[in-house]
């Protein structure tokens, strides 16, 4: 009999699908974020049940790449750029370096990049669960 929290758990690209139908548009560290999280409440669970078999989270860069390929598919498009900005102390900020206008000034931020599903995106299903053998064949 299959564990009953087994059913429940999305592959990758499926979970992206779900993620940008819910909320319109997203970026990949958006997504990585949102997936680890899932996978964080998924593995509390197993471990409630006694299952040792937990899952790995996923890199940011798997989720990036999944992102690229998926546009490449043409199942997500750009839909824009926001400008991200971090407090001057947060160790976690990089500093970026910029060369407008022959100035150069280092700012605190960065550019995050919104993904949207296009109409084949939303109509296709085949892709989402293995992008790369639709994308390699």
């Amino acid at each position: 009999m299959p564990r009953p929290w087994t059913q429940r758990f999305k592959r990758t690209g499926d979970f992206i699908k779900h993620y940008i139908e819910e909320h319109r548009t997203a970026s990949a560290a958006e997504i990585h974020q949102a997936y680890s999280d899932s996978i964080r409440e998924e593995n509390t669970r197993r471990q409630q049940h006694g299952d040792r078999q937990l899952l790995t989270k996923p890199t940011y860069h798997s989720i990036h790449t999944y992102c690229r390929i998926l546009t490449k598919l043409e199942l997500l498009e750009p839909a824009g750029e926001e400008p991200m900005q971090f407090p001057r102390g947060d160790p976690a900020a990089l500093a970026f370096i910029d060369l407008t206008a022959g100035e150069l000034r280092v700012t605190h931020g960065g550019i995050r990049r919104l993904l949207r599903l296009t109409p084949k995106g939303q109509a296709e299903t085949e892709a989402w669960h293995n992008p790369w053998r639709a994308l390699y064949g």
